[in-house]
């Protein structure tokens, strides 16, 4: 854990999207937040592993999607793309479509926002 929490906020730092010392920092999106506040927060802790505050600072998708749709009902990513009529990932690995899922519905809503103001 403590060995994939160092290389993500390394990767992180070397593209230059986030700084520690100048007070910069990144969002997570996640799809529901349980699974950060369930397993990696309580993990962490265990384990004596300083979360830094890349980890501590998160969007949920999910909740996100309702606020910008009004949907009542979100059980997948697959009801998010399929409302928003965003193409989804023909990837065939699970992990890699969610996460080119989340990223299509992310550029979604950000454009959207923008062409409204």
């Amino acid at each position: 854990l403590e060995a994939a929490i160092t290389e993500i906020e390394n990767m992180l730092s070397q593209r230059g999207l986030v700084s520690y010392v100048s007070g910069g920092t990144v969002s997570l999106v996640c799809d529901g937040p349980l699974h950060l506040r369930m397993v990696l927060f309580p993990q962490a802790y265990q384990r004596k592993i300083k979360l830094s505050p890349t980890f501590q600072s998160f969007f949920d998708l999910r909740k996100e999607v309702k606020v910008f749709t009004n949907m009542e009902k979100i059980t997948s990513l697959k009801d998010i793309t399929d409302q928003l009529n965003v193409e989804a990932s023909k990837s065939t690995d699970w992990g890699m479509k969610q996460c080119e899922d989340m990223a299509a519905i992310v550029r979604y809503i950000h454009i959207q926002k923008i062409s409204h103001c």
